[in-house]
């Protein structure tokens, strides 16, 4: 008679363990979001963003010109919230009639 209390007992310890993995990792992405916000930076426009719910993540954009780019790497690095940040690619091309540089940004989260 004890079995099913038991049982009924571990389904709800596994639902408030998958509840407590998804707010942590809903307070992560919280962070990485907040991070690159908080750069302060113009020209820079991103258009992706990636996480692999670990420690990884990705983030894919535009900018005016290379400086701008690392300037916010460097920010990113300067937030507290990530470790080694850094670009994987950065291609020139033509948007909309102006030179800009496409990028591909790496790095980690501090959890």
């Amino acid at each position: 008679a004890v079995e099913p209390h038991v049982n009924i007992l571990e389904d709800c310890l596994r639902r408030v363990s998958f509840f407590e993995e998804e707010q942590r990792r809903a307070g992560i992405l919280t962070r990485i979001i907040a991070g690159s916000y908080d750069t302060g930076l113009r020209d820079i426009s991103l258009s992706d963003f990636g996480y692999d719910g670990g420690k990884n993540f990705y983030f894919k954009g535009i900018a005016g010109e290379m400086s701008v780019i690392l300037a916010f790497v460097k920010r990113l690095n300067e937030t507290g919230y990530f470790d080694l940040v850094e670009i994987k690619q950065a291609t020139k091309g033509i948007v909309r009639g102006e030179e800009r540089t496409g990028f591909d940004i790496q790095g980690m989260i501090k959890i």
